[in-house]
């Protein structure tokens, strides 16, 4: 009986020794890694919603902001943008006047200026292809801005009950 369980302990150990090898070892065999992305965020604020010319005469200007008085325009986004400004015609039930780098009869204009950079009003805003208000603003980086109004110099038509409104927009994008 002894040796039956010596032998049958013999068999078992070459079994061990014959099955312990195809046994894998254990390993880790794969491993994680965390990826993290942000998507590039492209917004801009501007302090002032809306710009009142109020009554103005024939060829008159008014200006919209100057050195103690402009407009903030804040890089909310995450990343640096360039900012361009356009515009478009002013519309009124019983009249239009028409957006152009000078103003004219019936034809009005607007200039920007870049107040961080000196110029003054040499940007004149236009329906498409703007100029460049500001070429760089990181990221949480605010830009000073100002804009003067020209009125035509001629007015064919107008209804002092019919106020003209039109837009101009900040658009920004990679620079």
């Amino acid at each position: 009986m002894r040796k039956r369980i010596v032998t049958l302990g013999l068999v078992l150990a070459l079994l061990l020794a014959m099955v312990l090898p195809a046994v894998p070892a254990l390993a880790l065999n794969s491993a994680e890694v965390v990826i993290t992305a942000e998507g590039e965020c492209l917004a801009i604020t501007n302090t002032e919603a809306s710009f009142a010319v109020g009554i103005i005469a024939e060829g008159g200007t008014k200006k919209w902001g100057d050195s103690d008085t402009q407009s903030l325009v804040t890089n909310a986004g995450n990343v640096t943008v360039k900012v361009v400004v356009t515009g478009t015609d002013l519309v009124g039930t019983a009249s239009t006047w028409v957006l152009a780098d000078t103003a004219a009869s019936m034809i009005y204009a607007i200039s920007a200026n870049d107040i961080g950079a000196g110029t003054l009003y040499t940007h004149a805003i236009l329906k498409s292809g703007g100029p460049t208000l500001v070429a760089s603003l990181g990221s949480a980086a605010t830009g000073q801005w100002s804009m003067e109004f020209y009125a035509p110099t001629a007015l064919t038509e107008l209804d002092a009950a019919d106020p003209l409104t039109g837009t101009v927009t900040l658009t920004a994008s990679t620079p």
